[in-house]
């Protein structure tokens, strides 16, 4: 009887559902308003439109921004350890900035706000990453990590549609705001990150992870943008664009959209190429280490602390400076 109780126990939380109920409720404590699934559909191999989704959908309202959470939780047993590649900013073959998880959505955003967290490096929010793979007590699985992150970047287009929708509403009860998508995985497994200079040698003759990898609470991993996934958004984006006049998205861009001479076409391509930039992975623990740290950043990129409000003037100087210069070339 005491086997079969302890069986119902870990088939419970391998489900998952226990793990999306009390990150929804962690959620809910910080502000966020959260519901379960967000599905989307997309054609399989042979253009057949299958269902897909990811697990919560969370958002928060903090002045003229609304930062969503798309959160895919993966369930794993406590011995179960995710190994990713390291990689350091401003290195790597993308170049992401520290906050390249917010895949700000301001393209027809009517109001000025200040951008200047795209100029500047906070703080780290969390070391930077490339491929993981997930070790368990049964071998490797190379499946896990690569899922969680399709899930996704493919989920990504949708929302980023809904938000323009929103921004081009001309209805008095829509509220008019900057989209941050904010993608996010959130595990039981122990995050490690490879030491810079570790080597093959070095793994075969090490008898502890630690001695090879840093323990992780959070960590940014740059998702591949595969062909696939380009031409899937970009696909989404065409039929968005059919459904409007382009010469209208074109003249209701947002004026530093505008100032750099690119058309909606021009930021079609740049989406379905870079969209998502970043995506966050979380070890879940009771004291919520990446969830405050990541809210942290969210009130700061909303609501400037003074040390960064001083630097809005520089980076309108920045703007214009290039601006004129593109004018005079």
């Amino acid at each position: 009887m005491e086997k079969s109780d302890k069986k119902w126990k870990n088939f419970l939380l391998k489900s998952g559902i226990p793990l999306e109920f009390e990150i929804k409720k962690i959620l809910n404590k910080f502000g966020f308003d959260s519901i379960s699934e967000y599905s989307y559909l997309r054609p399989d191999e042979n253009s057949i439109l299958n269902e897909f989704s990811f697990d919560i959908d969370s958002s928060l309202k903090i002045d003229n921004h609304l930062f969503e959470l798309m959160v895919e939780c993966k369930y794993r047993d406590e011995s179960t350890n995710w190994m990713f590649i390291p990689e350091e900013y401003n290195e790597s073959d993308r170049g992401s900035g520290t906050t390249s998880f917010l895949n700000t959505n301001d393209f027809f955003y009517k109001n000025d706000f200040p951008d200047f967290y795209k100029f500047i490096n906070f703080e780290i929010v969390a070391p930077l990453c490339s491929k993981g793979i997930e070790l368990c007590s049964t071998g490797q699985n190379p499946k896990s990590i690569t899922q969680a992150i399709s899930q996704l970047c493919f989920g990504m287009i949708d929302k980023v549609i809904e938000g323009m929708k929103k921004q081009l509403d001309e209805s008095e009860d829509v509220e008019h705001l900057v989209f941050h998508h904010i993608p996010i995985i959130v595990t039981t497994a122990n995050l490690y990150r490879l030491r810079k200079d570790i080597t093959i040698s070095d793994i075969k003759e090490s008898d502890k992870i630690d001695s090879i990898a840093t323990k992780e609470h959070l960590l940014l991993i740059e998702p591949n943008i595969s062909k696939e996934l380009e031409k899937y958004s970009f696909d989404k984006l065409t039929k968005f664009i059919n459904e409007n006049n382009l010469d209208d998205l074109n003249s209701k861009l947002h004026k530093k959209k505008k100032n750099h001479n690119w058309n909606f076409l021009d930021h079609q391509k740049m989406i379905s190429r870079d969209f998502p930039g970043g995506i966050l992975i979380i070890q879940h623990e009771v004291d919520n280490i990446g969830f405050k740290k990541i809210l942290e950043i969210l009130h700061e990129i909303a609501r400037p602390s003074k040390q960064y409000k001083v630097l809005d003037k520089l980076v309108k100087s920045w703007e214009e400076m290039h601006i004129e210069n593109d004018n005079n070339e």
